[in-house]
């Protein structure tokens, strides 16, 4: 079954999947990865990116297709898939949502220098994470009319702030399999 994971900017969600992969032999899809790859190629870090719908917009569609792809051609597959929409794009998924304080996210980006959104100063980085947040919310709202910020999208909720890695995989993990004892069930 799949499982997808949203949440927000720098909240562990990535190393969590990644770590669940490993621990739990699942595959992993990353869309943010994708999507900060076409950023670099293009010339332009991921906030600048954010504020601009037009230059999001064909990347928002090709990565949305895909996961609608995914959703179908590997429903009955073990995969993560970490992306801001996938829970949206794939329905029938186990819908994950981790949330953190931003002072823990503003850490998290000084500490893990990416190329497309560096900053050496954590009120910098909490600026440029609710700036793109905000922006994600807007832009996800207006192309599709969902609200990512609707809790009740989910089936899992969970806040990273002071949680290691292993923390939330097992969380997921647990969770995962009550929701599938669950589905059995009825």
């Amino acid at each position: 079954m799949i499982i997808t994971i949203t949440g927000k900017p720098c909240s562990g969600k990535s190393p969590a999947c990644e770590h669940f992969c490993k621990t739990y032999n699942f595959d992993y899809v990353g869309a943010g990865n994708f999507f900060r790859s076409i950023a670099k190629k293009k010339g332009y870090n991921t906030v600048t990116q954010f504020q601009k719908p037009e230059q999001t917009k064909e990347v928002d569609e090709a990565i949305d297709s895909a996961l609608t792809e995914i959703g179908i051609v590997r429903r009955d597959e073990d995969v993560i898939i970490d992306g801001r929409t996938a829970w949206h794009f794939i329905p029938h998924s186990f819908k994950v949502y981790v949330d953190v304080d931003w002072l823990s996210a503003g850490r998290r980006l000084v500490e893990e220098q990416r190329e497309t959104e560096l900053t050496n100063n954590v009120d910098e980085a909490i600026a440029m994470l609710k700036s793109r947040h905000n922006n994600e919310i807007l832009r996800y709202k207006e192309l599709y009319n969902i609200d990512c910020l609707d809790m009740n999208n989910y089936d899992l909720v969970l806040n990273s702030t002071g949680k290691s890695t292993e923390q939330l995989s097992k969380e997921i993990y647990k969770a995962y399999k009550k929701f599938l004892k669950n589905k059995a069930n009825k």
